[in-house]
C-alpha cells in the first residue's frame, strides 16, 4: 500500500510553459500545478517498525516541501526515504515527480521505470512515464504507455486527455479530438481538455468550433485567462476583431501586464482602423517588456501605417536585433 503518494494527474500531462503568442500548435495550453492525494493506506518497506516510521516521515516531509514549492529539498527528503528503502514506491514515485517539475526528465523516467519493473500495471506510473516521454520527444515510447495505461483504465478522463497531447505532437488532431470528445463525456467540467479540443480545431482551421471549446472551458472557470485568451485568438483567426477586443480586455481588466493580451489586442485595434488605440497597447506592452521582439515588431508596422518611417525602421530593427520574425 502507498503512504503520501503525490497522484500528480494534472502536473503528469503538463505542456511546456509559455506565454500563449499563437503558435502552429495553436493557443497555447498552460501546465496546471501537482496535487496531493488523500492517504492510501499504510507505508510500503520491510524490517522495524521504527525504519517504516522514518521513511513515512520523510516523504511526509518531502510532500509538505512540494507542496510549498522547495523543490529540491523535496527532492533530497524522497532520496533519503529511498536510502533506507531503495524500492519504496511512494518515494519513487514523489521523487518522480518532483524530478519532472525540475525537468529532470532522466531522473524523472528512471523512477518510474524502476516502479513499473515491479509493478507493470501501476496506471499512475504509466500515465506520467508517457507525458515524460513526450517532453523528451519519445513520442513512440510515450504511445505505448498510453495504450497500456488505457487499456487498464479506459474511463479515467485524465488519462484519456494525457495520450490526446501525444496525438497533438504526432500531428493527428483529428484523433486527439475524438479521445477528448471522449474525457469530455467523462468528466464535463474538466477544462483542459475542452481548451485541448479547441487547440486540435484550431490547429484544423475548424475556428468555430475551436471557439465554442475556448468559450465553453471559460464559462466553467469564469478566472481561466488561456481560455479567454484562446477566445480572443479564435475570434481574430474568425475575422471577429471586436469581440477579439472584448476578450483581451477581459484578461487586462483582470492582469493588466499581460504582455500577450496587449499585444493581441493591438493587433485587433489595429485591423479595426484604430492605430491610437493600437500604439497604446503595444507602448504598454513594450513598457512592461522592453525586450520583446514581437511588440517592436508590430510596433514599427503601426507606425508605418501612421506614415512615421523612421520610428517605424528604428523599432522594425529593434525587433530584428530581438529575434523577432520578420
Amino acid at each position: 500500500m502507498l503512504q503520501g503518494l503525490l497522484i500528480a494527474a494534472a502536473l503528469v500531462v503538463a505542456l511546456q510553459t509559455g506565454s500563449g503568442v499563437q503558435a502552429p500548435d495553436g493557443p497555447v495550453l498552460s501546465p496546471p500545478r501537482a496535487l496531493k492525494s488523500d492517504r492510501i493506506g499504510s507505508a510500503t518497506g520491510s524490517g522495524p517498525a521504527t525504519r517504516s516510521d522514518a521513511i513515512e516521515t520523510l516523504i511526509a516531509r518531502g510532500n509538505r516541501h512540494f507542496e510549498a514549492g522547495e523543490t529540491g529539498k523535496a527532492i533530497e527528503l524522497y532520496s533519503q526515504a529511498l536510502a533506507l528503502d531503495p524500492q519504496n514506491t511512494s518515494a519513487l514515485f514523489n521523487r518522480a515527480v518532483a524530478f519532472a517539475e525540475v525537468s529532470d526528465l532522466d531522473g524523472a523516467l528512471a523512477d518510474y521505470t524502476t516502479i513499473l519493473e515491479r509493478n507493470p500495471d501501476f496506471v499512475p506510473a504509466l500515465h506520467n512515464r508517457a507525458a515524460v516521454h513526450r517532453r523528451k520527444g519519445q513520442l513512440d515510447s510515450a504511445m505505448i504507455d498510453h495504450d497500456r495505461a488505457l487499456g487498464l483504465s479506459p474511463d479515467v478522463a485524465p488519462v484519456i486527455y494525457n495520450r490526446a497531447l501525444t496525438l497533438m505532437k504526432l500531428e493527428r488532431p483529428g484523433d486527439a479530438i475524438a479521445d477528448l470528445s471522449r474525457a469530455i463525456q467523462l468528466a464535463p467540467a474538466f477544462t483542459p481538455a475542452h481548451k485541448a479540443r479547441g487547440n486540435a480545431h484550431y490547429r484544423m482551421g475548424s475556428y468555430r468550433n475551436a471557439l465554442a471549446d475556448y468559450s465553453e472551458a471559460a464559462r466553467i472557470d469564469p478566472k481561466d485567462l488561456d481560455a479567454v485568451y484562446n477566445q480572443g485568438l479564435a475570434h481574430s483567426a474568425l475575422g471577429e476583431a471586436l469581440s477579439a477586443v472584448q476578450a483581451y480586455s477581459r484578461i487586462l481588466d483582470a492582469k493588466p501586464s499581460h504582455i500577450s493580451a496587449l499585444i493581441s489586442r493591438a493587433k485587433a485595434w489595429r485591423t479595426l482602423g484604430d492605430l491610437q488605440k493600437a500604439l497604446s497597447d503595444i507602448n504598454r506592452a513594450i513598457r512592461f517588456d522592453p525586450m520583446s521582439g514581437p511588440a517592436y515588431e508590430l510596433r514599427g508596422r503601426i507606425f508605418m501605417d501612421l506614415g512615421k518611417e523612421a520610428n517605424a525602421l528604428r523599432d522594425l530593427e529593434t525587433s530584428r536585433r530581438l529575434g523577432a520574425p520578420q
